[in-house]
């Protein structure tokens, strides 16, 4: 899992795009070399990325829940742990 840190609030919202670029790539690149399920994870927009060998990330909003699925049988992750309270 790649949590995407929240940028400091004067960030310009370009810079910002780069970083999660750059975090994206990164969990493309992490599928190449085998990993099975990828979550990235952007906070200050409750965004979730979830990533699978093979197939585009699948874009998530507002969930309250992330599961391991087959990959990690029995693992949730509740987001409400996650997220931002001021959103």
């Amino acid at each position: 899992m790649i949590a995407a840190p929240a940028p400091p609030r004067d960030t310009p919202q370009s810079s910002w795009l780069v970083v999660k670029a750059d975090l994206q790539a990164k969990m493309d690149e992490y599928m190449a070399n085998g990993a099975q399920r990828g979550w990235l994870i952007a906070p200050e927009t409750r965004t979730v990325y979830i990533y699978h060998p093979a197939q585009p990330a699948v874009t998530r909003e507002n969930a309250a829940t992330l599961s391991g699925d087959l990959v990690l049988p029995g693992l949730t992750l509740e987001l409400a742990l996650v997220w931002p309270p001021d959103l």
